[in-house]
């Protein structure tokens, strides 16, 4: 539960708060109680090239289906996009140093995840286009404001942490209990139907 609420606190604020921000949009807004009202201009990809799509832009609800920024609670909520954003708390880093500092990922979700915080406003991708390749990705102000709640998850589950091994273990324990002794009472209805 603890998750869910933060996702829809970081969520709320990033919507809120950075959507002028987004890359080759036009926006009208209105922001009242983290409510965002106004038109949005927003280029679409179509085969041959873009054009530009007139969408009304409504306040964000993440508990409606249909609602966009369930997209961006995805991104925010993932894991990968987590570490990676922690990673990135400190300044700018080059790839195969955050690949290296994110064990576990793979490449492929690594570059995905990357162009999804790019894409997003979260991070920014600098080229310095010299041999060999130099790409380093960092934080934008949306991105450290992000980092912060970020960081705070990280200390609560550090903090929290072996009462949650600890949960996890005694609720095996009587789902095992309760498995076995189900186990044991349909052998006996097996052993007295065959008697």
């Amino acid at each position: 539960m603890f998750f869910e609420i933060l996702k829809l606190l970081l969520l709320t604020d990033y919507l809120t708060l950075h959507i002028p921000s987004f890359r080759d949009t036009e926006v009208e807004i209105v922001s009242t109680n983290r409510s965002i009202y106004g038109t949005l201009l927003k280029e679409q990809y179509v085969p041959f090239g873009a054009r530009a799509v007139q969408m009304e832009c409504k306040p964000a609800d993440v508990f409606n289906v249909d609602c966009p920024s369930r997209d961006v609670l995805e991104l925010v909520g993932s894991k990968w996009s987590m570490l990676v954003i922690c990673t990135l708390k400190d300044g700018p880093v080059r790839t195969g140093e955050l690949r290296r500092s994110v064990s576990g990922i793979s490449q492929k979700m690594l570059t995905e995840t990357l162009r999804d915080l790019e894409r997003n406003g979260i991070i920014v991708r600098t080229d310095y286009r010299a041999l060999p390749l130099r790409v380093e990705y960092s934080l934008t102000e949306v991105g450290h404001s992000l980092g912060r709640l970020m960081k705070q998850m990280e200390y609560w589950i550090i903090d929290h942490y072996d009462y949650i091994i600890s949960a996890q273990k005694q609720h095996d324990t009587k789902v095992k209990s309760l498995a076995k002794s189900k186990s044991q009472t349909d052998n006996r209805r097996l052993i007295s139907t065959l008697a």
